[in-house]
């Protein structure tokens, strides 16, 4: 049951960053590669849920690492909750 609650609670976080970003990968990866830690996350979002690129957990948690040692909180979040996943 606790597996359950923690990946429909981690999906909706990330769909809810995803669609308030409304940002394409490409534009989430270069502004990524320009130090933009929030778009790191939403990029590491987009990929752990498949949205416009295939879904890579790897990538995704790299990317929320990077969001995360930039200092952005969320990216801290959506690290610790994919890293908790039994699946990734």
């Amino acid at each position: 049951m606790n597996k359950y609650i923690l990946i429909t609670t981690f999906s909706m976080l990330l769909a809810v960053q995803i669609s308030a970003d409304s940002s394409t990968p490409s534009r989430a990866k270069k502004a990524c590669k320009q130090g933009d830690s929030r778009e790191c996350s939403t990029l590491g979002a987009m990929y752990a849920n498949g949205y416009g690129v295939k879904k890579n957990y790897t990538k995704a948690k790299k990317l929320f690492k990077k969001a995360c040692n930039a200092g952005y909180v969320q990216g801290c979040n959506n690290f610790n909750v994919l890293n908790k996943r039994e699946d990734t």
